[in-house]
């Protein structure tokens, strides 16, 4: 009677399993799309310094299909000793609308500053994302062609320079930095717009009868330089200019400071 039972059991829950499986046969849809009310944030961000340039960063991030633009906002950070963003430290530098077909997006910045970027989507139909962040920072620096440097004049306690004007970015400089190469301070000079048009300048400043080490720099890229001495403090010295002044003061003797250019000088037949 029992074995009746169970089997009369076994069958009624095989039939009520076959219903089942017949009404989740018909009514199972497969879903292929979900429809959001806000774009979808981007993800895998990075940033590239072009190292032939230097200045020249891309930013990249993947595009999503439901975005018609992006905001994309770079900023200047402060980094601490162990090389995290300082918080607090940003300062936006740009903002940008990018077009999907735009990224990766190539942008020049400012050399020697170090920066970081957010981005989000946006599109006409649905709510912009929420911002992503870069999280960390790139280094912009400066590279430069070589403009040579020349040496024009020198006094005891100044030197003024020249520079080549034969590439297109001449005026692209910013400081001569002269460094004593014995050691001691170095003397540093902001160019004006007029000497960087005119591609020469004298920095001023200097210790007479030393030898210095000049540079010429665009922010941080070196655009040429060059060792030059200063000329020596005349002090008590006789100085002389002219020929004739030298034959005499070589007649009357003591120390002689020679501001003559050029030689020989023609001293005839004077004696001391």
């Amino acid at each position: 009677m029992k074995r009746i039972n169970i089997l009369k059991a076994a069958g009624a829950a095989l039939a009520t399993l076959a219903i089942l499986s017949s009404c989740v046969g018909e009514n199972f849809q497969e879903i292929t799309e979900i429809s959001l009310s806000r774009c979808l944030a981007p993800q895998n961000l990075s940033a590239r310094v072009d190292v032939s340039t230097g200045d020249n960063v891309t930013f990249n991030w993947d595009v999503n299909k439901d975005a018609d633009s992006y905001s994309l906002v770079i900023s200047t950070v402060t980094l601490d000793d162990s090389n995290a963003i300082v918080p607090g430290s940003e300062v936006v530098a740009e903002t940008v609308t990018v077009l999907p077909s735009e990224v990766p997006y190539t942008i020049r910045l400012a050399a020697d500053n170090r920066y970081t970027f957010k981005v989000q989507a946006l599109s006409e139909s649905r709510e912009a994302s929420l911002w992503s962040e870069f999280g960390d920072a790139v280094k912009t620096y400066a590279v430069k062609d070589n403009l040579f440097l020349e040496i024009t004049a020198r006094t005891e306690n100044s030197v003024s320079l020249q520079w080549s004007k034969e590439v297109s970015d001449y005026e692209e400089v910013t400081v001569l930095s002269a460094r004593p190469v014995k050691g001691g301070e170095t003397v540093e000079y902001t160019l004006k717009d007029a000497e960087k048009t005119a591609a020469a300048a004298t920095i001023s400043g200097l210790a007479p009868s030393t030898e210095y080490q000049i540079t010429l720099f665009y922010m941080s890229a070196s655009r040429g330089a060059v060792d030059a001495w200063t000329m020596s403090a005349p002090g008590t010295m006789t100085q002389v200019s002219t020929s004739a002044e030298l034959v005499a003061a070589v007649a009357a003797g003591g120390e002689i400071y020679l501001k003559l250019s050029g030689s020989p000088y023609a001293l005839g037949g004077s004696k001391p």
